[in-house]
């Protein structure tokens, strides 16, 4: 099977080599040939398109030829249990949100009773409007809340944007968009005492899905790699996985410390957990970023 693999650059090209039936080093050669800084010379079409096309020419493959069975995904999350991906899968928001605020009371149950805390709830979603609702907090949980196109689970197609996203992108390895929404609903320090017991974690899935659009930023990503460019908005490729990705597609979760981030440091990898019967296993870092084994 062949499986777009953005990991890190190194798996990506050799993946794309594989499908588009080009050597290795051929299509290398092509990416180097070109700066990725000179966008305008492949014309006035949008460049996005253009340059991974003429890229692919130059190597001797058609891009939209280029097929894949499927693809590694990275959904970056920050939960209590990590292992929990291991046994239950990625679970839409519907299907999580219950245990989300049961392990949420678990963290406040010092200022808040098991009635006040479903009273919240109760509130945050109930239809007739109260002055809860004005909190920008309450708006944006109930837009989640109320709307299955927001449910996901999402992922990212490179890895690097998962775990370092760019400028106007959610962190979801610092903090689950809904855990911040209901933080902003109560008056005390719900999100740091998440973030100060939860984990932040990078779990790598096999989704059946590819098309041309993640092959295009799946190139522009190893063609900013090759040349140590930041990476920019061209290699941004997320899915909405519509429902929950068995466990059986988890190929691992790993889980980072985020410490070092105020100093600049690439986010330390305390520890890799696989399930037992993962064909892909690969040696545990010490240290990763996006950047790793490039």
């Amino acid at each position: 099977m062949l499986i777009l693999d953005c990991e890190t650059s190194t798996t990506a090209l050799r993946s794309l080599a594989a499908a588009a039936g080009v050597d290795v080093l051929l299509l290398r050669r092509a990416l180097l040939a070109h700066d990725p800084d000179q966008l305008n010379e492949f014309g006035e079409e949008d460049p996005w398109v253009a340059a991974p096309r003429a890229l692919c020419a130059e190597a001797g493959a058609d891009i939209t030829k280029i097929g894949f069975d499927g693809a590694h995904y990275f959904h970056g999350s920050r939960v209590l249990d990590p292992h929990s991906f291991l046994t239950e899968g990625v679970l839409p928001l519907d299907n999580m949100l219950d245990r989300l605020w049961i392990d949420l009371h678990t963290l406040c149950v010092d200022r808040m009773t098991p009635e006040q805390w479903s009273a919240l709830r109760q509130e945050l979603e109930g239809d007739t409007r109260t002055p809860l609702h004005d909190r920008d907090g309450a708006w944006t949980y109930r837009l989640k809340f109320g709307t299955p196109a927001h449910y996901g689970p999402y992922a990212s197609l490179v890895r690097q944007h998962a775990l370092e996203p760019i400028d106007g992108e959610h962190a979801y390895v610092k903090s689950p968009e809904i855990v911040e929404d209901i933080a902003r609903c109560v008056d005390f320090d719900l999100q740091a005492r998440f973030e100060a017991k939860a984990k932040s974690c990078l779990v790598k899935i096999r989704i059946p899905r590819v098309d041309q659009h993640a092959v295009e930023s799946a190139l522009l990503f190893v063609w900013h790699r090759l040349h140590q460019r930041p990476l920019d908005r061209g290699s941004v490729y997320g899915i909405d996985c519509q429902g929950r990705v068995p466990a059986v597609d988890v190929m691992y979760v790993d889980e980072f410390d985020l410490g070092g981030r105020a100093g600049k440091a690439p986010p330390l990898l305390v520890s890799r957990h696989r399930a037992r019967d993962c064909l892909t296993d690969q040696p545990l870092c010490t240290a990763s970023s996006g950047q790793a084994d490039e």
